[in-house]
């Protein structure tokens, strides 16, 4: 069960944080819009994590946890190496002082 629960809980601080940057950074106008195609991205993502994990889990059970971490750290890569900005923001295009408190 702890094999479960682990990872859903240590998803949702992230999720939360993705959501709070999108809601920051994306104009009001399109925020619906935004959301809406992230939802999406979301799910299409899940199935195809899915689909390049069946295969693999059927030849070694231990594999697929070792590749969905591969795949995490691999995500991670377009952000290496930016540099923290003045007012704590790490993103593109942010403001010191913009967003919701």
């Amino acid at each position: 069960m702890a094999a479960f629960a682990m990872p859903g809980a240590a998803e949702k601080p992230q999720l939360t944080a993705v959501f709070a940057v999108r809601h920051e950074q994306t104009p009001r106008a399109l925020r619906g819009r935004v959301f809406a195609a992230g939802a999406g991205l979301r799910i299409t993502g899940f199935a195809a994590g899915a689909t390049a994990a069946g295969p693999v889990a059927s030849r070694s059970v231990a594999a697929a946890p070792l590749l969905a971490a591969v795949v995490c750290a691999l995500s991670a890569l377009p952000c290496a190496g930016r540099a923290a900005r003045p007012g704590g923001h790490t993103t593109p295009g942010a403001r010191a002082g913009s967003g919701a408190r």
